[in-house]
């Protein structure tokens, strides 16, 4: 037979334990939603190194045309960095949402 306390004792430890196995079941979401995620961008990037040369190549010149077209129609091409290209294109086009997450 247990006291009171025994059992005020146990129903803390219950607690404790559940407080654990809910942060070890949010900790697993957040790991699944992660490699998720990271699988997605991984079979992206696979597809990417794979893709044709010359598309490439066209796609560059088609993400360039965009940056300097419109509010930076006076945008010298030689001197537009990597990024600030895409960095347009994504404004203009609204980019990948599904990365924004």
């Amino acid at each position: 037979m247990t006291t009171e306390g025994e059992a005020m004792g146990e129903r803390r430890d219950m607690r404790k334990e559940c407080g654990r196995m809910a942060d070890w079941v949010r900790w697993q979401r957040v790991l699944l939603v992660w490699r998720a995620r990271h699988l997605a961008e991984r079979a992206a990037l696979r597809v990417a190194f794979r893709l044709p040369g010359r598309l490439v190549y066209w796609a560059t010149i088609r993400c360039v045309a965009n940056a300097t077209t419109g509010r930076y129609g006076t945008q010298d091409p030689t001197a537009l960095g990597a990024m600030e290209a895409i960095g347009r294109w994504e404004k203009r086009k609204g980019g990948d949402r599904r990365w924004a997450r």
